[in-house]
């Protein structure tokens, strides 16, 4: 919604700081969590189904919607459009499903059917190197992930695909 006011260059830089954070916060860790709260059966199976339907498809749609709105509203348009759909979209799902289930209880270790739970502590987990190598491993995989979205279209358009299709 600040994206479609800004009328300087720092505006931008500084809109694009604010943004940082929450976007990092924005990722798989976040929506895992819910996730593990929700489903004690088949969990892998819902993660992956999350994160390649959710980022797959958001990947893909966002790209064609933003086009769209800017194409036919402006730039200052387009960001509007973008947050009325997050507003709209994202925030009411937030809502929804951003919650711990009623039946579930954290903090005893147990589970929705009552069965106990194992963990460790925050502490222990940064301890050990099995964290640090799931650390790196996404967050090299997320990079290459956001490096590649970043330069696609004008590496498709350099190999000819027409401008038409992206």
């Amino acid at each position: 919604l600040l994206l479609s006011r800004m009328t300087q260059l720092w505006h931008f830089f500084a809109l694009q700081i604010m943004l940082a954070i929450p976007a990092a916060m924005h990722c798989s860790v976040g929506y895992a969590k819910v996730i593990s709260s929700w489903f004690d059966q088949h969990r892998g199976k819902v993660l992956g189904l999350c994160v390649a339907l959710g980022a797959g498809v958001g990947q893909t749609a966002m790209p064609k919607i933003s086009d769209f709105l800017i194409r036919t509203y402006g730039w200052q348009g387009g960001y509007l459009g973008i947050a009325a759909i997050i507003g709209l979209v994202g925030l009411p799902m937030i809502i929804l499903l951003a919650r711990t289930p009623k039946n579930f209880t954290a903090a005893s270790g147990t589970s929705q059917d009552g069965t106990p739970q194992e963990g460790i502590s925050r502490a222990e987990a940064l301890r050990r190197p099995t964290f640090y190598m799931v650390f790196f491993a996404i967050m090299f995989a997320s990079m290459s992930l956001l490096g590649t979205l970043q330069v696609a279209k004008p590496m498709l358009l350099e190999r000819g695909l027409a401008n038409n299709l992206a």
